[in-house]
């Protein structure tokens, strides 16, 4: 197989990634949204290391503008909202993983 033909295309834009996470606007869940570029497999890469950490998607919100994922992630861990523990090394595993 040519080569060109395994490669992705370059994308036309560049999303830059940002990940945040926000305890206040759900009682019962921490709120995560990442923006970053799309790609095939994105999904299941930012749902593996969510689930690396054990922690569980409630609800997804999964949305696509051009070449940009917008995906919201309603999170909890053992039932409770994320500890900032929690977070700051989900961060960490994100922003490795989508780098």
């Amino acid at each position: 197989m040519p080569e060109s033909a395994s490669a992705a295309p370059a994308p036309k834009i560049v999303v830059e990634t940002t990940v945040k996470f926000d305890d206040a606007s759900s009682h019962r869940c921490t709120v995560l949204e990442i923006i970053t570029q799309d790609r095939r497999g994105l999904l299941h890469l930012m749902a593996y290391t969510i689930a690396q950490l054990h922690c569980n998607i409630e609800v997804a919100l999964i949305d696509t503008e051009g070449q940009k994922a917008i995906d919201v992630f309603y999170l909890t861990k053992k039932g409770q909202e994320l500890s900032i523990d929690d977070q700051t090394l989900l961060l960490e595993a994100l922003n490795k993983t989508l780098a």
